[in-house]
């Protein structure tokens, strides 16, 4: 027999964001399945930095890539209470979707990596992303750096973060990194 669309519940973070990462299928109670999309991303990244910063401020945060999962970033970062954001990425589009939703959230949000003018030597338009590794020393003062890069692409940088966090006590916060990995 044929059927008809599904019905679809869209969860607000969704709307927010712009991006699901888990559809929930159900009964529909009749001919029609009943679909429920979530974004959990949110969620986790606000869980995981409590985890380790339990009580304190989550004061400031890097977040590293501007695509989806960056989005998700962008407001868990609003729900942890963050004064200072800063969004590191290459694509001038994905700078405009993060700070349009940064001004939904009500935020500012300066970001580095389009205006070949920046004055932050993390700047990477066009270049590889080789060169936020030379950026760990800045990274290393923001109480939480969120990476949604590719899987292993913060790697290198996590190194370089836990060798200024041994060379300068007290300087090393949070280095998240949010990638989605089948293997």
């Amino acid at each position: 027999a044929e059927r008809g669309l599904a019905t679809v519940e869209v969860d607000p973070l969704v709307t927010l964001t712009g991006s699901a990462n888990t559809i929930v299928a159900q009964n529909g109670g009749g001919d029609l399945p009943h679909l429920a999309a979530y974004n959990t991303d949110v969620y986790g990244i606000v869980a995981a930095i409590r985890e380790i910063i339990r009580h304190g401020p989550v004061e400031s945060v890097a977040i590293l890539g501007t695509g989806a999962t960056a989005t998700s970033a962008l407001v868990a970062t609003r729900e942890l209470g963050a004064d200072s954001v800063v969004v590191y990425g290459r694509s001038a589009s994905g700078f405009a979707e993060m700070r349009n939703l940064a001004a939904r959230l009500g935020m500012h949000l300066p970001t580095y990596g389009v205006e070949p003018s920046s004055e932050s030597y993390c700047s990477y338009r066009e270049r590889d992303i080789q060169v936020l590794f030379e950026c760990a020393a800045e990274l290393s003062d923001f109480d939480a750096v969120i990476s949604t890069l590719p899987a292993f692409a913060a790697d290198p940088i996590a190194a370089n973060l836990v060798d200024i966090g041994n060379e300068i006590p007290g300087r090393l916060g949070v280095l998240l990194a949010v990638v989605y990995h089948p293997n």
